[in-house]
């Protein structure tokens, strides 16, 4: 029987493997077998100590941590924005959307925002 290994962690690679065995399975050409070597990222039960990790992942872990806390603090400390920039941004194509220095909503298509809820 016909075998492939690979990357496991690598979801594209799988992708591309396991495409080429279902070909195989739907010609009628047989099974074949398919290793995908993982990194286990738990231990086998919550009993099961959590030394397999790379301590190395732990700083990493932090060091994100950090920033996220630094980034909500950033943005807990800043006002907020005008009324007026609420849609900025939003649409591909924001020409015509956004709401009016008098706060309404206006638009270039009226249907646009026909029976939604209003800003």
């Amino acid at each position: 029987m016909p075998g492939d290994h690979v990357d496991g962690m690598d979801v594209l690679k799988v992708r591309e493997v396991v495409k080429e065995v279902i070909g195989r399975a739907r010609r009628r050409e047989g099974p074949t077998l398919v290793e995908c070597e993982t990194y286990r990222f738990r231990g086998h039960s919550l009993a099961d100590p959590d030394e397999l990790r790379d301590p190395e992942l732990k700083a990493i872990h932090k060091k994100i941590d950090e920033l996220v806390e630094d980034a909500v603090e950033f943005a807990d400390e800043r006002p907020l924005p005008p009324r007026s920039q609420l849609l900025e941004n939003v649409f591909a194509d924001s020409k015509g959307f956004g709401i009016r220095p008098d706060g309404s909503y206006r638009c270039a298509d009226p249907k646009f925002t026909q029976g939604t809820a209003h800003v």
